[in-house]
């Protein structure tokens, strides 16, 4: 099923991938998503290694009863060339991808290389890669990269992965299982493993590469409330016992947005007017949502204020210092709640030509448009520039962008 990429609803992906996953396991689930492979290999196509050197082609193989997608890359000619991540980064940038498909890769394939770069105890650029520089290693992590951005997904949930167990045969010699660069992807990932165990390697370093890359959550439940499509990816070999797949799980969220934030708040009944001014700034500064001061009778019957504080979890910790060292508060009260935003962003309008007002719009769920405000720092300074009253300038910014966007 295709997503309509225009679409203002929330997708997620569920990556399961308990019985492991590879590389081309992963690329092969995300094409069975309703894309338009020629339009993807037309992507692909763009480096002319690949587009001289490989034929590739997506067949339907079944794995323990699964219908599942099987991606097959066949070389015109054996590709033996020991690629470091310079010589990856320039063959990327050269092709001119769109920013999210070359930031992805390059974030995929440089993630690889530290990983690497600690095994062998030598500088990143330093790193040549030997299966991980082949060319159907550069489809994997390139080819996933595109069809993770024509896809439109907005978050990745991953399950615990099965790593295998014995032993690999590699360039550099045999190893145990799981491969180095595997284990070392896990450790700097804190990644959670599956207790399923397969007797080959169920990881490979390719595909934990790029899971560690995109996985913001971790986790061995679906945590998805409606399913939108769902994809199978299969590896080469046709294990009898287990589906030897990896499942991407589609859904999106039929209400807007809910986000997670966290509310601080304190007591002060004995802090200037003017200092309370200045920690306002500093939170706001320093990354708070939203800063507010409610005037209050506390213990005592003394006049005081209520310090309210609402910012995300990656900023709490600063939030509280500043408010410990800025006040004279001996404590804090915090609690976790959610609010529900719309979907929004920036657009403009001129008053003139080479003058700017930006205009910060919100929408529903269905599109459309229900809140149009200019930006008061912009109306002010040009207020200000024109000599003519605020009020006139956000009249006027607010006309012409109704007359631009919902006329």
């Amino acid at each position: 099923m295709a997503l309509n990429q225009k679409s203002l609803y929330k997708s997620i992906a569920y990556f399961d991938c308990q019985f492991g996953a590879s590389g081309d396991m992963l690329l092969a689930a995300l094409l069975d998503l309703g894309l338009d492979f020629n339009e993807w290999l037309k992507e692909i196509n763009k480096i002319a290694l690949i587009k001289d050197n490989v034929t590739i082609t997506v067949t339907k193989e079944l794995r323990c009863g699964i219908n599942a997608n099987r991606l097959i890359i066949t070389e015109k000619k054996s590709d033996v060339t020991e690629r470091n991540l310079a010589c990856i980064v320039e063959l990327i940038k050269q092709a001119n991808y769109k920013a999210n498909v070359t930031t992805l890769a390059l974030n995929i394939f440089t993630n690889l290389a530290l990983a690497e770069a600690k095994i062998h105890g030598i500088d990143i650029n330093e790193v040549h890669f030997h299966e991980i520089g082949a060319i159907d290693s550069i489809i994997d992590i390139l080819g996933f990269s595109i069809a993770y951005d024509l896809l439109n997904i907005s978050e990745c949930k991953t399950s615990p992965l099965a790593v295998g167990s014995g032993t690999i045969e590699t360039a550099h010699g045999i190893y145990p299982i799981p491969a180095p660069a595997t284990a070392q992807l896990i450790q700097d990932f804190k990644i959670p493993l599956s207790s399923f165990c397969a007797f080959s390697e169920a990881l490979t370093p390719t595909a934990c590469a790029i899971l560690a890359t995109i996985t913001q959550k971790w986790t061995p439940y679906l945590e998805i409330t409606t399913i939108v499509a769902q994809s199978y990816g299969a590896g080469f070999r046709d294990t009898q016992n287990y589906p030897n797949i990896c499942r991407i799980v589609l859904g999106q969220t039929a209400e807007p947005n809910f986000d997670l934030v966290y509310i601080l708040e304190c007591n002060i009944d004995d802090l200037a007017p003017y200092i309370l001014a200045y920690v306002q700034e500093q939170l706001l500064v320093n990354g708070a949502l939203e800063v507010f001061l409610t005037p209050c009778i506390s213990k005592k019957n003394r006049c005081s204020f209520i310090l309210t504080v609402i910012c995300k979890e990656e900023v709490k910790t600063i939030m509280e210092s500043i408010i410990f060292q800025e006040t004279t508060t001996l404590g804090i009260r915090n609690h976790q709640s959610y609010r529900q935003i719309l979907k929004r962003e920036f657009k403009e309008v001129y008053l003139e030509p080479d003058y700017k007002i930006n205009l910060k719009v919100a929408y529903e769920s269905n599109g459309k448009i229900v809140k149009l405000e200019p930006e008061y720092d912009d109306c002010a300074k040009y207020a200000k520039l024109k000599k003519i009253p605020l009020k006139e300038v956000i009249q006027e910014a607010k006309k012409l962008g109704h007359k631009l966007y919902l006329e």
